[in-house]
């Protein structure tokens, strides 16, 4: 049998990008992994400004890819928000990531924001699989994943709802969920405008 140095390149070509992938996945883990230790650790803000919503959003969509980009939907998202802005950018990408991982390819994920009472009140909308009654309790806890036989094909380490409602908290705000089963999920992140 013949050696095809053609198809030997494509097949270490595919090994790379696979380890590349999986490289970028774990050292995700690692950054999620060190920043729930810092919340833990009575982490508060060294940073606060003033930002645009959109160019946070931008942020995301960049991480994200033109694909998944194309699915996201604004609404109102012009407002200013105050905060870290590279925290906000892992807290909003963490729910717009995973409404867009647990909802059918090509559907819609909204995000949209109006200020209330002095809080940005951000919403992150999907149609997707949706999160059971007894699940909903548990899901900001560290590594709980809903449905392992689901999860274990979508990927993930189980930290992303964890790290971003610590993120909420360390602003002096709230992330909160609401969910039917077969319908979608809403996830709320309140944050307190400050000059």
């Amino acid at each position: 049998m013949r050696h095809n140095p053609a198809e030997s390149t494509n097949n270490l070509i595919e090994y790379l990008a696979t380890i590349e992938e999986q490289a970028d996945r774990l050292a995700h883990a690692v950054d999620n992994l060190l920043l729930v230790g810092r919340v833990g650790a009575e982490f508060l803000l060294t940073r606060r400004e003033a930002t645009k919503l959109d160019t946070i959003l931008d942020e995301i969509s960049t991480r994200l890819g033109p694909s998944a980009s194309a699915r996201i939907a604004r609404e109102g998202t012009s407002i200013g928000v105050s905060g870290d802005p590279e925290l906000l950018v892992d807290a909003l990408g963490h729910l717009i990531e995973n409404a867009l991982k647990f909802s059918a390819d090509g559907s819609t994920v909204t995000v949209s924001a109006s200020v209330d009472d002095g809080v940005t009140v951000m919403e992150v909308r999907d149609r997707g699989i949706g999160i059971a009654d007894e699940h909903l309790e548990y899901i900001f806890e560290r590594f709980y994943r809903v449905e392992r036989n689901l999860t274990a094909t979508t990927g993930g380490s189980g930290l992303g709802l964890s790290v971003a409602r610590a993120i909420a908290h360390a602003h002096g705000g709230s992330l909160k969920a609401q969910s039917t089963v077969h319908v979608g999920s809403t996830f709320t992140l309140r944050v307190p405008v400050r000059a």
